[in-house]
């Protein structure tokens, strides 16, 4: 059973949530202001700004297993789409800017502006994984993700032949029409970090009480992350 969180961890957050408009957090203060946190509240849509700043935070954890990876913000597959310069985003993928010296790369996706699912790529397994908590398909979307890693490496096209695409299925299902960037989060979380992912890997209990959206709230203000989210 969760262990709740305690009255003054949700006195700050309500009072994070009482703030002004252009107060900053004190952690990627460029990137996100306290109002963002109201996108954290019941019901409410996960904004592109907390998929990204959690995943940095994320990325930046102590102790992760799988250091040679990264994550791209949550723009890119939406530039990808529309045929805007993704360039930038993938040269600062690996700083050497070779994206296929990483072991992992992590793409979050928002489909339509209305559902966030998540990619994975292993890159030196030559493997990628569609994570789509409504258990949509994904592979045109990956197909369009080894297009533009041909294109990086246009001279090494029979690197490319043996790529397999895959639907991982074998994960949580989300029964609601607002908690996708919660599933994708938690999912990119639990691989990132080495833990078990099928379909009972989150609480429900927790994700349906919005315990979990709390406890992401409380990672963002105090730039720690708290137990029994990773």
């Amino acid at each position: 059973m969760e262990t709740p969180l305690s009255d003054s961890n949700i006195d700050l957050i309500n009072s994070c949530l009482r703030k002004k408009k252009n107060d900053m957090m004190r952690k990627f203060t460029n990137v996100l202001s306290f109002q963002t946190l109201h996108f954290l509240q019941p019901t409410k849509w996960i904004s592109d700004e907390i998929i990204t700043v959690f995943l940095l935070m994320l990325h930046e954890k102590k102790g992760k297993p799988c250091m040679n990876s990264h994550f791209l913000p949550s723009t890119f597959f939406f530039a990808l789409e529309e045929g805007w310069s993704t360039h930038g985003a993938v040269s600062k993928a690996d700083p050497k800017g070779d994206i296929f010296d990483l072991d992992t790369l992590f793409i979050p996706i928002n489909i339509k502006r209305n559902h966030w699912t998540l990619a994975v790529l292993y890159m030196k397994e030559k493997r990628m994984v569609y994570l789509d908590s409504k258990y949509g398909d994904g592979i045109n979307k990956l197909n369009m993700i080894l297009l533009y890693l041909q294109s990086l490496r246009e001279s090494s096209s029979e690197y490319f032949h043996d790529w397999e695409l895959v639907n991982n299925r074998n994960i949580p299902f989300q029964d609601n029409d607002f908690d996708c960037g919660l599933y994708c989060m938690l999912n990119a979380a639990y691989i990132f970090l080495g833990y078990p992912l099928n379909k009972d890997s989150f609480n429900d209990h927790m994700i349906k009480k919005w315990e979990m959206r709390k406890r992401i709230s409380l990672t963002l203000i105090t730039g720690k992350f708290i137990d029994q989210i990773a």
